[in-house]
């Protein structure tokens, strides 16, 4: 999912047909998410067995990739969006609402390995849910 992806979902979400007022600020505010959420997509990434970042992915232009996951950009991302960048034309309940969303929508994406030591000095992993 590109950038610009992102924000025509986030668009359709409330209705809004013109992506011209938001062009401006879409990327500032999808890389201040991707700030937001990198250390929840390096717990998902560890959760799947890949490597971490090792510093804060960002984008140069609303046609690049986002770097984190699929499911990450589509349920929490773009929630995100919505809630910074339609907030003018929201009133405050539904402001309210999005940012309840997408701050859910984190937690219940959230996944870590646990590792659990025991008193022999034995090493124990598992994978927890942190959302759930």
């Amino acid at each position: 999912m590109t950038g610009k992806e992102a924000l025509t979902m986030a668009a359709n979400i409330v209705h809004e047909t013109d992506l011209s007022p938001y062009l401006e600020t879409a990327k500032t505010w999808i890389n201040v998410i991707l700030g937001e959420l990198y250390d929840i997509a390096n717990r998902r990434r560890e959760w799947r067995g890949e490597m971490a970042f090792y510093s804060l992915p960002q984008i140069e232009d609303l046609e690049d990739d986002l770097p984190y996951d699929e499911e990450m950009n589509v349920r929490v991302l773009v929630k995100g969006l919505v809630a910074r960048l339609f907030s003018e034309d929201c009133d405050n309940a539904q402001l309210t609402m999005y940012r309840q969303e997408y701050e859910l929508a984190a937690r219940e994406l959230d996944r870590a390995v646990v590792r659990i030591i025991t008193e022999g000095g034995k090493a124990h992993e598992s994978f927890a849910a942190f959302g759930i």
